[in-house]
């Protein structure tokens, strides 16, 4: 009344043995490397939500024709707006 098991039925012996130890090297790996092209992406995004940020207070007195400049820079400059 001997059974098999799944392993021995289909020859596939990739059982843990106690003791045995796993290398996590590669999924650590793939795992870096999604993180690092993540991180890549990220700051990308965010220099240039930067750039537009700033781009958009440079243009902004002269797109919409008001005086919002001055509520960002000194009362000492005023006088150059």
């Amino acid at each position: 009344l001997a059974q098999l098991t799944h392993n021995e039925e289909y020859g596939n012996n990739d059982t843990m043995e106690r003791g045995q130890t796993v290398s996590l090297v590669e999924p650590v790996r793939i795992v870096s490397l999604f993180v690092t092209g993540l991180h890549g992406i990220a700051f990308h995004a965010l220099l240039i939500l930067i750039a537009l940020h700033g781009l958009f207070h440079l243009l902004h007195p002269f797109l919409l024709k008001d005086c919002a400049l001055r509520i960002m820079v000194p009362k000492l400059l005023h006088k150059y707006l």
